[in-house]
């Protein structure tokens, strides 16, 4: 425990001193502003976070899924989104992975494409160099220099003692398969309603009777849209980064027609306009179900118990008539998997049961696990900060939190007393720190409420901003 300790504190002060700028789980912000770091700055401080972690094995201090696995993969992954890179969707536990992810973003180059490779960039491996094996990729680590001719890299389970090392490889080595580089925040899938692309979620309302919208910087205390006309009165507010550009858009549901609307507040721009999907009974939510880096669409029907899911960028139904759960569900999404798509999630009242099951893979991860009761409200977010999606509660006859993290089987959070029996619960990173924070939406005084569950530390407190009639914006409408 003191070798983690020290190793956590001397890498907060490597970054702090360095980059005069607050690093965090998933972002890195500027001091005095709202924006974040340059590409050069990130790739320093992914260096930075490698460097910091030298010496460190798959169990002390443990990079996600690192014990008990080949855990170089695990290793990289961790190092891109502790040094800042957001969008790190399709990256899991195997090196292929990243040699995927830069294909798929046109980010990735072979060895022989010329490219000379960067610091933070992720480089890719292959010792027996055979055909046949469907996984060809057999190590990724992180680049920390370069020089003309040799390239000098940090990564883990390398050598016998199986530790994060550094080497140091001709760049003519034929085993360099190639370089995949991290697609940079401002250009990423990231933090929820995260309207000005700081790493930090905003307040955000939609008022239904004037068919507007109100955004709110948490980080910076700025209105952001106010009054922001998009909607009708019938009309169902979700957001997404529905074009990949690292900012969060708009985005509407309307139930009799069984449209989509959606908008880029920061271009101005429509997106989507009466994209039909779904019905009238139709329970709409977002989420990133196929690891693209962009939002989908998704809606559950409870009267035939089906999923129906689909990638409007690539204009594609990634599942359809997908039955899955019973017509008193709740459905949600996160990744709970820690493979960089969201999973389908049902929260069943009745019981006080959780369900979910990868789209990715079509295999249940949990069915039947009873946390909660029947007056509940659901939601879900990375409240430890391990890269996987945890379950959480509100409790509005008691004004309590429950969370819970089903892979490690570990309550984070029980009984814990925030808020009151009218609040609008919900979840987001509002300090970007990389850890889920708790919200509540006060209708009655037009409050707002948020709390860091990892600091135990009130971020703002009966801040007013809203009315009565206004609702909180979330990407599962089921908590207004």
């Amino acid at each position: 425990m003191t070798t983690n300790i020290l190793r956590r504190l001397t890498r907060a002060a490597v970054l702090a001193g360095m980059l005069g700028a607050t690093v965090a789980a998933g972002t890195v912000v500027l001091p005095g502003t709202a924006q974040a770091a340059t590409e050069s700055q990130i790739r320093n401080a992914i260096v930075d976070q490698a460097q910091a972690q030298l010496g460190g094995t798959a169990c002390d201090p443990g990079y996600y899924n690192s014990c008990g696995m080949e855990w170089c993969a695990e290793f990289a992954r961790w190092v891109w989104r502790h040094g800042g890179i957001t969008d790190y969707a399709g990256l899991d536990g195997w090196a292929q992975s990243f040699k995927q992810y830069g294909e798929k973003r046109g980010t990735y180059h072979s060895r022989g494409s010329g490219y000379t490779p960067q610091p933070g960039d992720a480089i890719v491996f292959d010792w027996d160099h055979s055909s046949a094996d469907d996984h060809p990729i057999d190590h990724v680590a992180i680049v920390e220099s370069v020089s003309s001719s040799s390239v000098n890299i940090i990564g883990g389970n390398q050598g016998d003692a199986s530790v994060v090392s550094r080497r140091t490889y001709s760049r003519s080595n034929a085993d360099i398969i190639g370089y995949s580089e991290p697609k940079f925040p401002g250009n990423s899938f990231g933090t929820p309603n995260d309207f000005d692309g700081d790493g930090a979620s905003d307040l955000a309302l939609f008022r239904p009777n004037a068919g507007n919208w109100h955004v709110k910087s948490v980080s910076r205390m700025v209105q952001l849209y106010g009054s922001y006309e998009y909607g009708g009165g019938g009309d169902i507010p979700l957001s997404g980064d529905f074009d990949g550009d690292g900012y969060t858009d708009i985005a509407l549901y309307r139930p009799a027609q069984g449209q989509w609307w959606i908008k880029s507040v920061k271009r101005d721009v429509q997106l989507y306009a009466a994209y039909e999907y779904g019905g009238n009974g139709d329970i709409p939510l977002t989420g990133d179900f196929d690891g693209d880096g962009y939002t989908d669409i998704a809606v559950f029907r409870p009267s035939t118990a089906q999923w129906h899911i689909k990638s409007v960028k690539r204009n594609v139904q990634i599942t359809g008539s997908h039955q899955w759960g019973g017509g008193g569900d709740i459905p949600l999404s996160g990744d709970f998997d820690g493979d960089g798509t969201d999973d389908m999630v049902l929260y069943r009242p009745a019981q006080g049961q959780w369900w979910v099951k990868s789209i990715s893979r079509n295999v249940q991860l949990y069915g039947g696990h009873e946390y909660g009761g029947s007056g509940d409200i659901p939601m879900t977010g990375d409240f430890d900060g391990d890269g996987n999606a945890d379950i959480a509660l509100y409790r509005p006859s008691a004004g309590q939190w429950h969370i819970k993290s089903l892979k490690r089987n570990v309550q984070i959070l029980g009984s814990h007393p925030y808020g009151g029996g009218g609040d609008v619960p919900l979840t987001g990173d509002y300090d970007g720190d990389g850890y889920t924070d708790i919200a509540l939406f006060r209708p009655s005084a037009g409050e707002w409420h948020v709390k860091s569950v990892k600091k135990n530390a009130q971020l703002i407190g009966s801040h007013p901003y809203g009315g009565g009639n206004d609702l909180a914006v979330t990407n599962i409408p089921t908590r207004n």
